[in-house]
C-alpha cells in the first residue's frame, strides 16, 4: 500500500525522481492498465492542445518519468508472455468437408490434453480417398498472437502434394487454454504432444514441422531433439530473443532515443525477472540460434527483405550456424505480408524430396493450369472425379491417366466460384495478408512495442515522429547502390563474353573467305560463355549469321 502512494505521489511532481527512486523489482503492483495508458494520452493531447490556443492554466500535468517508465515496462512484459490473443471463428478454417481439385477433403476438429494439464484446439485436414492408411503429415506451428487460420495460406500447397496437414493453437493462444506463451519453450512441449499423438493414433508416416515466427522458432528449439523429423520450413525465425530486444531499443535511438548501454541492459535484466516470476521461464533460454549447431534435419529458411521487426539478418545468422543440410530465401515483403508464389514452389519441391513422396504412399492432386493455390483449397473445387480415376491412380502405380491436351488457342476454362465466394476470393488472390486477418504481430502492435521501449528509457514519443523520415531515403539509397553494382557487375560478363557478340559485317566476310580458303569450321563456343543469357528452359539456339551473297564469278 506504501509503494502505491509513492506512486501516486511521483506522479504529481514536476520534476523528474531520481532513478533510485523508481523500484521496478516491486512486480506485485505490475498490472497492463490499457485505461490507464489511454488517459495518459488523452492528457498529452490536451496538454498540446492547450499550448496551441494559448492558455496555460488550464494545462494538464504531463506524466511523469515514473508513470511512463513504468507502463512502458508493463507493457513490455506483456509482449512477451501476455500478448493480444487472436480471436477467430472456428469458419475462419473453411469447411469441415470440401472438394479440391476434383477430390474430397474433411477436417476433424478435437481438444487435446498436454502433460502440463492444459487443452489445445487442434485441426486435422486429410484426403478422404488415399492410397494408404498412414500417409505422411505437415504440422503448421502459427506465430505470435496467431492460430489455426494461418494454416490456411499454405494450405492448398500443401494438400496438393497428397498429405495431411495438422495445425493447433499453442497453449495460451487462439482458443487453447493457456495464460501465459512462451515464444518457443513451453511452446515445443505442446509440439511433442501433437506428434506423440499423432504417432500413437497410426494415421500419418514421416512428419514435417513449417514454422512462422514464433512457431519457427519452435521447430528450431524441438529439432535437436527429435531427430525423427524429416525436415523443416523456418519463416521469419529469430535467432535470439535478447539479441531481438536489443535491436528494438538502436531502432528507438535512430528515431531520437538516448539510453546509455547500462541502463539497457539493467532494464532487461528487470524483464527477464518479471518473465521468469509470472511465466516460470528464463528469457535467455529463448534461444533458437544456439540449437541450430545440434540440429541436423533438413531445414529451408525463409525471410522477408522488407521485415522491421525480426530482420532478415536472424534468419541469415541460423542458416549460418546450422549443421544440417539447409537453404535460405529471401523474399519481398515485410513480417506479415503474403509469401509470393515462387517460394511455395520452392518450399513443395522441398517437402516432396523430404518426405519421400511417391505414387506408393500419397495420392497427388492433379492441379489444373487455371488454378492459384495462394487460394484456399475449398474455392478450388476442380473436376468431379470417379472411384475409376482413384482405383487406377491407386493401385497401377507410376501410371497416371494421361490428360487430353487442349487445343493451343483454347483458353483454359475459367475457376468454379460461385458469386457469395467472390469477395473473399479477390481478397486471398494474392495469399494470406496477416495484418488483413488479424492474426500475427500486426504493424500497429510494433509501433506499440517501439513506444514503450522508448517511455520505458525516458524519451519522448514525438521525437520519434519527427525523425523517422530517413528509412525510405535509405533503402532507395541502397537499391540505387545495389543497381549500380549489378549493372558494372553484367558490364564486365558483356565485355568478357566478345563471343557473344556479333562481329563487323566486314569481319565476317573475311572470316568467311579464310575458312574457305583453309576449309577449316571454327571452335565450338566454350560452355561457360554459352550458357550467359542462355534461356534455362530449353537448349541454347545456334546463333544464325545473315550475310549478303558473294559477288558473281566472271565467265571467260
Amino acid at each position: 500500500m506504501g509503494n502505491t502512494n509513492k506512486s501516486r505521489a511521483g506522479s504529481n511532481l514536476e520534476s523528474r525522481p531520481s532513478e533510485d527512486a523508481i523500484n521496478f523489482s516491486d512486480l506485485d503492483d505490475i498490472e497492463y492498465d490499457q485505461d490507464a495508458a489511454l488517459q495518459a494520452r488523452e492528457e498529452e493531447a490536451q496538454r498540446r492542445s492547450s499550448q496551441t490556443q494559448g492558455t496555460p492554466d488550464s494545462q494538464p500535468r504531463r506524466p511523469s518519468y515514473y508513470t511512463m517508465a513504468k507502463q512502458g515496462y508493463n507493457e513490455l512484459v506483456k509482449a512477451i508472455i501476455r500478448p493480444p490473443r487472436a480471436s477467430y471463428d472456428v469458419d475462419a478454417l473453411g469447411p469441415p468437408s470440401f472438394k479440391f481439385a476434383g477430390q474430397h477433403f474433411v477436417r476433424t476438429d478435437f481438444p487435446l490434453n498436454t502433460l502440463r494439464g492444459l487443452t489445445l484446439q487442434c485441426s486435422h485436414w486429410e484426403p478422404v480417398m488415399r492410397v494408404a492408411d498412414q500417409i505422411p503429415c505437415v504440422i503448421y506451428l502459427h506465430g505470435n498472437s496467431s492460430g489455426r487460420p494461418e494454416a490456411v495460406g499454405c494450405l492448398s500447397y500443401l494438400l496438393s502434394l497428397g498429405v495431411s496437414v495438422f495445425a493447433f493453437d499453442f497453449a495460451g493462444s487462439g482458443m487453447s487454454e493457456g495464460e501465459h506463451v512462451s515464444l518457443g519453450y513451453y511452446e515445443r512441449e505442446d509440439l511433442q504432444c501433437v506428434i506423440n499423438h499423432l504417432r500413437a493414433t497410426n494415421v500419418v508416416t514421416t512428419v514435417a514441422l513449417w514454422g512462422r515466427s514464433m512457431g519457427a522458432a519452435t521447430a528450431l528449439m524441438h529439432g535437436d531433439r527429435d531427430p525423427s523429423i524429416a525436415c523443416m520450413v523456418c519463416d521469419s525465425a529469430f535467432s535470439d530473443l535478447t539479441t531481438l530486444a536489443e535491436e528494438m531499443v538502436e531502432k528507438g535511438r535512430e528515431q531520437g532515443l538516448w539510453a546509455p548501454n547500462l541502463l539497457v541492459s539493467v532494464a532487461i535484466r528487470m524483464i527477464a525477472g518479471s518473465v521468469k516470476k509470472m511465466a516460470k521461464f528464463n528469457i535467455k533460454d529463448i534461444s533458437p540460434i544456439s540449437h541450430a549447431a545440434q540440429c541436423f534435419i533438413p531445414c529451408l529458411f525463409v525471410a522477408g527483405e522488407d521485415d522491421n521487426f525480426i530482420l532478415p539478418s536472424h534468419s541469415e545468422s541460423i542458416h549460418k550456424a546450422y549443421a544440417g543440410d539447409k537453404n535460405i530465401i529471401i523474399v519481398d515483403g515485410d513480417h506479415n505480408s503474403p509469401r509470393p508464389q515462387f517460394m511455395f514452389d520452392s518450399a513443395c519441391i522441398f517437402l516432396r524430396a523430404c518426405l519421400q513422396l511417391t505414387p506408393e504412399n500419397t495420392t497427388p492432386v492433379e492441379i489444373e493450369e487455371h488454378m492459384n493455390l495462394l487460394m484456399p483449397p475449398w474455392y478450388l473445387p476442380g473436376r468431379e472425379k470417379g472411384i475409376g480415376d482413384f482405383l487406377r491412380q491407386a493401385f497401377v502405380r507410376g501410371s497416371m491417366t494421361p490428360t487430353k491436351e487442349r487445343p493451343e488457342n483454347t483458353p483454359p476454362p475459367p475457376p468454379q466460384i460461385d458469386g457469395a465466394s467472390e469477395v473473399l476470393f479477390s481478397d486471398m488472390i494474392e495469399g494470406l495478408d496477416m495484418n488483413k486477418a488479424g492474426l500475427g504481430v500486426s504493424e500497429e502492435r510494433q509501433q506499440n512495442i517501439n513506444e514503450n521501449i522508448v517511455s520505458m528509457l525516458g524519451g519522448k514519443g514525438g521525437e520519434k515522429k519527427k525523425q523517422g523520415g530517413g528509412g525510405k531515403q535509405k533503402k532507395e539509397q541502397q537499391k540505387e547502390q545495389q543497381a549500380e553494382q549489378d549493372e558494372a557487375f553484367f558490364g564486365d560478363i558483356d565485355s568478357n563474353a566478345s563471343l557473344l557478340t556479333p562481329p563487323p559485317r566486314q569481319q565476317q566476310q573475311q572470316q568467311q573467305q579464310q575458312q574457305q580458303q583453309e576449309n577449316i569450321t571454327p571452335p565450338p563456343v566454350p560452355a561457360p560463355l554459352a550458357a550467359v543469357g542462355a534461356n534455362v528452359k530449353g537448349p541454347a539456339k545456334p546463333t544464325i549469321s545473315i550475310l549478303p551473297p558473294a559477288p558473281p564469278q566472271e565467265t571467260g
